[in-house]
């Protein structure tokens, strides 16, 4: 169930209801094609902000993502029987495109989280909360699950004005 149109701007700090923000500004309402092309367009940007549906949207391609690429190692590369040069070939090469596929999503994650916490008005670096044991994790999902808060953010967390586009353009 949706706010009526009129009180979206309750909701949704700074919406204008069928304009699209500016790349430097949190997408809010953000649909799931619009919150994953942002994210890949800003996969490297640690600065500015990212709204809940930014963040969420993602996630889940990011996880069946990360869940078929090891997948693809067990069953296909792994599987492969015989054991002369072709195949520890093929295996160590699968083996390091996935790895290098990894590491890009997890550094593109990580600039994703850095924003949504600077759209929550804390600082990118309460990520390191998560390595708390135990509780850590539950806190920052709570903090990556809170509204946003304008009024919380800091000049050093904007993207600066005029904002190169990404690889989407």
């Amino acid at each position: 169930m949706s706010a009526p149109t009129e009180n979206r701007s309750q909701w949704e700090p700074h919406a204008v209801i069928g304009i699209e923000p500016a790349l430097k500004d949190p997408w809010y309402g953000a649909t799931f094609g619009q919150a994953l092309k942002r994210f890949v367009q800003k996969a490297l940007h640690f600065r500015g902000y990212a709204s809940r549906a930014e963040f969420w949207w993602v996630q889940p391609v990011l996880f069946i993502t990360s869940v078929c690429l090891v997948a693809f190692l067990q069953n296909v590369v792994w599987s492969a029987s015989g054991g002369n040069v072709a195949v520890w070939a093929l295996r160590i090469t699968a083996l390091m495109v996935v790895w290098l596929i990894q590491i890009a999503m997890l550094v593109a994650q990580l600039s994703l989280i850095w924003r949504r916490l600077h759209d929550t008005g804390r600082s990118g670096a309460c990520f390191f909360i998560t390595f708390v044991p135990v509780i850590g994790p539950v806190i920052t999902a709570v903090l990556l699950a809170l509204p946003a808060k304008p009024a919380g953010r800091r000049g050093e967390w904007s993207d600066i004005d005029e904002y190169v586009v990404g690889w989407l353009g």
